[in-house]
């Protein structure tokens, strides 16, 4: 069965319309009427629908609505990640076909790419773009939500149950011999220079766990999806 993301309009009690995927759907994948699809929206509501009709001259999809129901979907899993100069767009793919809850893109002192001022906005909406395929793909049940670039020193305030900062430091704990039993986890993935002496000071006084992985030195975008892959495992959240 065909699933979409995007944000239907509601007609009355029982029919859905909506113009995004028309050429799509009725060109492409030859949808034909009383075919049944999926339909997932931002907010996470699930339809099921019976496609009454294509309307070419408003080029909008009429659907009757058979089934509507929230999904609890949520893996419990947020990646904050270093901008990086090459496969930062692999990397939303990846972490959304895994099924993380969000995605915070963030500039730390050793973060080569820096964003032009001003397009913060649209360099969300590519990547977002980029998740909705990855979700399409994967058959997944939702699109993780995915921030602007923040600075380091203000995403290491946010709160979770249990904070994971990834760093090469030699105090650094084996994730591996690491209890991760808590449902709202943060973990952050630096650059490729790792992080410096003063952001993982800043991060252990705001509760961030100093973890590696093992003696491998892995770039910034595999890191973060096998630390993102091994947290869902351990949680139970990948299945």
């Amino acid at each position: 069965m065909i699933r979409l993301f995007l944000e239907p309009v509601l007609s009355g009690s029982d029919v859905i319309e909506f113009s995004e995927e028309f050429h799509h759907l009725k060109n492409v994948l030859r949808v034909q009427p009383q075919d049944r699809i999926e339909i997932i929206d931002n907010a996470g509501n699930y339809y099921l629908a019976s496609v009454m009709e294509f309307d070419p001259s408003l080029k909008i999809v009429r659907c009757i609505l058979i089934k509507r129901s929230k999904i609890t979907d949520q893996s419990g899993v947020t990646m904050g990640i270093s901008l990086v100069k090459r496969d930062f767009e692999s990397v939303i793919d990846n972490l959304t076909q895994l099924n993380v809850d969000r995605i915070i893109p963030f500039i730390s002192e050793r973060t080569i790419i820096r964003p032009v001022a001003g397009k913060n906005q649209k360099l969300r909406e590519r990547w977002l773009g980029i998740a909705k395929e990855a979700a399409k793909q994967c058959r997944g049940k939702k699109i993780p939500s995915i921030s602007e670039p923040i600075l380091f020193t203000e995403l290491v305030k946010s709160a979770a149950d249990q904070k994971l900062i990834f760093s090469l430091e030699a105090n650094s704990r084996c994730l591996a011999e690491m209890e991760i039993r808590h449902s709202e986890i943060l973990a952050l993935v630096g650059p490729e220079g790792d992080f410096t002496c003063g952001e993982m000071e800043l991060a252990g006084a705001n509760g961030f766990i100093p973890v590696r992985l093992s003696g491998n030195i892995l770039r910034t975008s595999n890191a973060a999806t096998v630390i993102a892959a091994l947290l869902l495992q351990r949680k139970g959240s990948l299945r």
